[in-house]
């Protein structure tokens, strides 16, 4: 999911959601208060 967010592969970052399912919504705002979310992580 986030080789797809960095990439800007929409479709990719959608499917890995998908697969998620409920659980999407825990790793998208996996930090404290939600201060960051994957499309602002750097690598």
């Amino acid at each position: 999911l986030l080789d797809a967010c960095f990439d800007g592969d929409v479709a990719k970052a959608e499917e890995c959601l998908a697969h998620l399912g409920a659980h999407a919504k825990a790793v998208l705002n996996s930090s404290p208060n939600g201060s960051d979310t994957l499309n602002f992580l750097y690598r």
